[in-house]
């Protein structure tokens, strides 16, 4: 979002102030205004990638996994297109999450 700001202008600036919380509430909280914001902020294919990789980890963590050890290899995977990404954020995150997840023997 830095890099992007620094390109931007003013009024782009502001909005991507919001980025954060736009991206990450869940869609039933945002109003329409909020959600127009939003669609402008996926625009950008940086902030889109990064919607994107939130949603499906969200999914994720909401799955009903029929064992613990699906919901681990789903973890895993998530984890794995997380580090081949390209986003260092990413990346650090998924290295920070990837020491939470049970590694198979």
């Amino acid at each position: 979002v830095r890099e992007l700001q620094a390109e931007a202008g003013r009024r782009q600036r502001r909005l991507l102030a919001r980025a954060r919380s736009l991206l990450l509430r869940d869609e039933r909280l945002l109003d329409a205004r909020q959600r127009a914001e939003r669609e402008a902020l996926l625009q950008w294919p940086a902030l889109r990638r990064l919607h994107e990789d939130w949603q499906h980890l969200q999914a994720v963590w909401q799955r009903r996994a029929h064992d613990n050890e699906e919901l681990v290899q789903a973890l895993r995977e998530w984890v794995a297109r997380a580090e081949a990404s390209g986003s260092e954020r990413l990346r650090r995150f998924a290295k920070g999450l990837r020491g939470l997840v049970p590694q198979p023997a």
